[in-house]
């Protein structure tokens, strides 16, 4: 089938292309975090929605080999979320003690993961902020806070928080 002009322009009259800035990021707090909520999902600057890619070897049981599946990748390192910081740093507060409820800093010890896991909800939203796709990460944890760089020559700048977010999996949320 060739290539339409009106049939694109027909789709675009009815559906519009997805928007890149029109998005929302869910974090379940664990339990003791549970008093944020709300307040670290509004911060979300941007957000990556992660891939999914099936993991295959090759096999061959006449003639040339060919592909077969053996397992499943939900997003490799994880993803990356940056937030904007208040300017009471509630925000990095919250990063700081999930990331310690995570991996104790005195003892080193890891906790047990139903502890510090969560899942986290990444929206698609349309130009009427209605969701058109979600999904959710399920056994989620911050990885890696980046490090926060202060500049004096830096006016009207904000604070951003750059995080990797690791998870077992993602499922379409509906």
């Amino acid at each position: 089938m060739a290539f339409s002009v009106m049939d694109f322009r027909g789709k675009m009259a009815a559906h519009s292309l997805a928007r890149s800035n029109r998005f929302e990021v869910i974090i379940v707090p664990p339990t003791p975090l549970s008093g944020y909520g709300r307040e670290v999902s509004i911060m979300a600057e941007s957000v990556t929605m992660p891939g999914m890619s099936i993991t295959s070897k090759p096999f061959k049981t006449w003639g040339p080999n060919h592909q077969l599946p053996v397992g499943s990748d939900y997003g490799g390192d994880g993803i990356n979320i940056n937030f904007y910081i208040d300017g009471r740093m509630e925000l990095k507060r919250f990063f700081d003690t999930w990331m310690e409820m995570t991996v104790t800093g005195n003892d080193y010890l890891v906790k047990y993961q139903q502890e510090y896991s969560t899942s986290i909800y990444i929206y698609h939203l349309n130009e009427i902020e209605v969701p058109t796709y979600a999904i959710e990460l399920i056994d989620a944890f911050p990885k890696s806070m980046a490090p926060i760089h202060f500049d004096s020559n830096a006016t009207n700048q904000f604070v951003r928080l750059n995080t990797t977010i690791a998870f077992r999996r993602w499922k379409e949320h509906r």
